[in-house]
């Protein structure tokens, strides 16, 4: 499982091009990469999807922990409608200010934060 650059996540969410990214815009593309995760194409994902990070402790436990965060159910793997209601909580560090976006401001900072 590749980090991603969370500032760029943010970028291509931002669907209007204005400089902003919304939280429906941070959501429906947050939809969009649901896809990519699912690799082995049987609608949710889990574990299985990331049969390598058994091997490596460090992605496993991150790759863990974002499931956990979406798993609304707790049975250890996440629907596409579980990421839907699940909350948004990189969207929420970077909306410093609180007003259902994040400016390219905010994404300055959010990729200060994380040093990129």
């Amino acid at each position: 499982m590749r980090q991603r650059d969370p500032a760029a996540a943010f970028e291509q969410a931002d669907a209007d091009k204005d400089g902003k990214v919304t939280q429906a815009e941070y959501a429906a593309a947050r939809s969009r990469h649901f896809a990519q995760l699912d690799h082995n194409g049987d609608g949710v994902v889990s574990r299985a999807d990331f049969p390598r990070a058994s091997s490596r402790p460090q992605i496993a436990a991150r790759l863990d922990a974002m499931i956990a965060e979406a798993d609304l159910n707790k049975d250890g793997q996440v629907t596409r409608e579980e990421l839907a209601k699940a909350p948004m909580p990189m969207f929420t560090r970077a909306d410093t200010n609180k007003d259902g976006a994040v400016t390219q401001a905010e994404i300055a900072a959010l990729r200060a934060a994380h040093g990129r």
